[in-house]
């Protein structure tokens, strides 16, 4: 394991989370993927980006309902599945664990935890998905202001303002029940699309072919073997273009944790 920015235990009990997910999916057949930067990594790396602070996965809306259903009663009795760092992600994160020598960054837990990302079935029509993305986005803020919120520009900053201000009036209970609806309104049939709605950046505007994610295959990663989807290639060049050429030293730094 690459130690060169000092994550070796961060990514140690990372993939404590990882494992313990992987063990449960596979004795339930729940099918996931490593994604974004964790997928990244298992591609290039064959394990952790060395500067990566996080782990995240993806799973089907379909995948996720039985996993949610299940792994309460199977988890490590330490672990945790809620949404405690991003009010519209779910993460499997240990509480009772604090990193040693990393502070956190505005609102972001000093805990390892692993974001599940769910897909969703996206409208067809461009305009009516790029609607339906922005009415969750604001329904996301509506559960609060999202970590590292200074981080955003002005212009967001006051959409957050608008949109906590307007959660508080309405009530978490009920924006819950406004984003969940909306997150699923379009799986009652094959769009040709998915969006991962449950984040609070501009990633949920992306539409992904759903033909992406119906095939998965056992992926090496670090002296592991988690799940990944068969087309990585095609889902990280949309996302990062040529991904095999890692950033410039300048900008290879954490995104939720400081070293203390």
């Amino acid at each position: 394991m690459d130690n060169s920015y000092g994550f070796q235990t961060l990514h140690e009990q990372l993939m404590v989370i990882l494992d313990d997910i992987d063990r449960v999916c596979r004795k339930y057949g729940i099918e996931y993927t490593l994604s974004d930067g964790t997928l990244l990594g298992a591609v290039r790396h064959k394990g952790f980006i060395p500067w990566d602070d996080d782990a995240d996965i993806v799973m089907l809306r379909e995948e996720f309902e039985k996993f949610r259903t299940v792994y309460p009663k199977e988890m490590r009795r330490e672990l945790k599945l809620d949404s405690v760092c991003n009010l519209a992600t779910y993460c499997v994160v240990n509480p009772r664990y604090n990193i040693p020598g990393m502070s956190q960054k505005e609102n972001t837990i000093v805990n390892p935890w692993v974001s599940i990302f769910v897909l969703d079935h996206a409208p067809q029509n461009p305009f009516k998905a790029k609607i339906k993305a922005t009415v969750l986005r604001f329904l996301s803020g509506m559960m609060g202001k999202p970590p590292q919120y200074s981080n955003f520009s002005e212009r967001s900053r006051r959409m957050w303002d608008i949109a906590s201000f307007c959660g508080g009036i309405f009530g978490r209970k009920r924006v819950d029940e406004w984003f969940d609806y909306l997150c699923k309104k379009d799986n009652n049939h094959d769009t040709g699309y998915r969006s991962v709605y449950t984040a609070n950046t501009s990633f949920i505007y992306r539409r992904f072919p759903s033909a992406l994610h119906h095939e998965y295959v056992d992926m090496p990663f670090e002296d592991r073997v988690y799940r990944g989807i068969l087309k990585a290639d095609e889902y990280l060049t949309s996302v990062y273009g040529d991904y095999m050429t890692p950033l410039p030293p300048e900008k290879r730094a954490p995104k939720h944790l400081i070293q203390s």
